[in-house]
């Protein structure tokens, strides 16, 4: 299907997904375009409106496909792969944890 046979609201919807992915990768972007075209592929108008509702704000989308791209991964020390683990306990401070004062309560 090309743009000019694609119902109006799928032509608007991808419009804006264009105009959101500025700034996105580009292979990251065409894989989002592709997908999202795809999806909206053979519905009419009725339908399409309805998948796109599902879909969401474009923008939306742009947005978490290019905050993938830059999330970075955690690093993995190896103390982190041990299977023994030992809590930490509070250093001493040397003073008691509670006092009790006899003179106040008898």
């Amino acid at each position: 299907m090309t743009e000019t046979t694609r119902p109006r609201v799928v032509q608007s919807y991808l419009s804006e997904l264009d105009t959101a992915l500025i700034g996105v990768a580009d292979a990251t972007a065409r894989d989002i375009r592709a997908g999202i075209a795809e999806e909206l592929t053979g519905l009419d108008a009725p339908t399409a409106a309805l998948r796109i509702e599902q879909l969401g704000d474009p923008f939306f989308i742009a947005a978490a496909g290019s905050s993938e791209r830059c999330r970075p991964r955690p690093a993995i020390h190896p103390e982190s792969l041990s299977t023994k683990r030992t809590p930490k306990r509070p250093e001493p401070t040397g003073r008691p944890r509670f006092r009790r004062d006899s003179a106040r309560h008898p």
